[in-house]
């Protein structure tokens, strides 16, 4: 397994790194892995020498890759120097908060012969669908929306909308190629969306190779599509389920009821997300 941290340093800089390797310590993955910092956007000397010593902590191989793309750009760039037959993809805010993370990932994808698992998958689609339950008012103003943007929704289906969210996913590496070399690096933040849930997006990309979307919680479940809701891992009650944390999750965690509610909301309707079955 190659776990890919982009480790970028303009955003989210050299606190977001440390918060990383201080969570990987306290959280061992427990499954073989070679852990790769994609190091970008690092201007800062003395900075970019801090992320080589953190690097060292953690046994990590520093990879440099161009300040472009987002992250996707990073994790294609870094596929040539990858040899493993696994990835794992986590972005400058992912922080394993579960023992064994990795090795949950991996008992799931690998034990259902599935190719891909992830800590968290959303419902969510920025393309507005008809709800008899909206008002009036709510349906004109959505359909404005719908016009107005039609030329970057049409790129996504209409809720719901399954995807595996693109931090904290572990796939085969002979997918994520295939995937890759059939793509471009975004140059615009809504082509990053694209490819982590529109219609040529991974997750679509991944059922069409005969894939199943699985999320993985903390207590080592396995969670089908329609049961994502109830996972408790994202935008679901505490989230106390949840294997990774990155900063959507945390978001969530600190909001307020009445905001949590909107979230949880975008991400799987009108859906009760207070427990399990």
């Amino acid at each position: 397994m190659a776990v890919l941290y982009v480790a970028r340093g303009a955003d989210a800089g050299l606190s977001a790194a440390k918060a990383f390797v201080k969570a990987w310590l306290e959280y061992p993955p427990e499954h073989r892995h070679q852990l790769f910092f994609l190091a970008k956007a690092w201007t800062d000397a003395e900075e970019r020498e801090e992320l080589n010593a953190l690097s060292k902590i953690c046994d990590a191989i520093v990879l440099d890759v161009k300040d472009d793309g987002f992250d996707w750009g990073a994790y294609f760039q870094a596929l040539p120097s990858v040899k493993t037959a696994w990835v794992c993809l986590m972005n400058s805010h992912s922080r394993p908060i579960n023992h064994g993370w990795l090795a949950k990932l991996m008992t799931v994808a690998c034990g259902s012969g599935n190719g891909i698992a992830g800590a968290t998958g959303s419902w969510e689609s920025p393309r507005w669908s008809y709800s008899r339950r909206e008002s009036k008012l709510t349906t004109v103003w959505n359909v404005i929306r719908f016009i107005k943007n039609y030329s970057l929704w049409r790129h996504f289906t209409p809720f719901p909308n399954p995807h595996l969210r693109s931090t904290g996913l572990v796939m085969k590496r002979e997918l994520f190629e295939l995937f890759a070399t059939a793509r471009r690096a975004p140059s615009a933040k809504y082509e990053a969306y694209i490819l982590e849930s529109g219609c040529e997006g991974l997750s679509r990309f991944a059922v069409q190779m005969g894939c199943r979307l699985i999320v993985v919680g903390s207590d080592g479940g396995a969670y089908e599509v329609a049961d994502w809701p109830i996972s408790l891992t994202f935008r679901s009650n505490d989230q106390q389920n949840l294997l990774i944390s990155d900063n959507r999750t945390r978001d969530y965690f600190a909001a307020s009821v009445g905001v949590r509610e909107v979230l949880a909301r975008f991400a799987w309707g009108r859906q009760d997300t207070s427990k399990k079955k």
